[in-house]
């Protein structure tokens, strides 16, 4: 599990503890499904960090697009390098396109974190 003086620390994240710790037990939910088969007990100290990187990544992600969508806008479109997703809204407001795992959008950072350590599943 990811320990808030992580995010803080190493990742440089600057949410309150309690917001952190609701979002990165469901960013890390979410992120182990796109290492399986692999789980992190079999990962090696380099790829654990990166999955943890990952994690406060999908964590703050999960965050702004909280107060996003309270506040009325929400993200649209968003690149890391050569991976670019655009979310189309359903007349419900709820995203209709993307990567999602467990119905909760996954941000390309996460993914390309998890791709370059060498983590992420072969089938995503």
């Amino acid at each position: 599990m990811v320990t808030y003086e992580f995010y803080r620390d190493t990742y440089g994240g600057t949410a309150d503890e309690a917001s952190f710790a609701g979002a990165a037990s469901t960013a890390e939910t979410v992120l182990r499904t796109l290492l399986f088969p692999t789980v992190t007990d079999d990962l090696s100290e380099s790829q654990l960090t990166e999955f943890f990187r990952a994690v406060c990544v999908q964590a703050d992600y999960t965050l702004a697009s909280v107060g996003n969508a309270r506040s009325g806008s929400r993200i649209k479109s968003e690149s890391l390098g050569d991976r670019s997703v655009t979310y189309e809204y359903d007349s419900d407001g709820s995203a209709g396109v993307g990567l999602y795992v467990m119905g909760a959008a996954v941000t390309p950072e996460a993914v390309m974190l998890l791709e370059n350590c060498g983590c992420l599943s072969r089938w995503v």
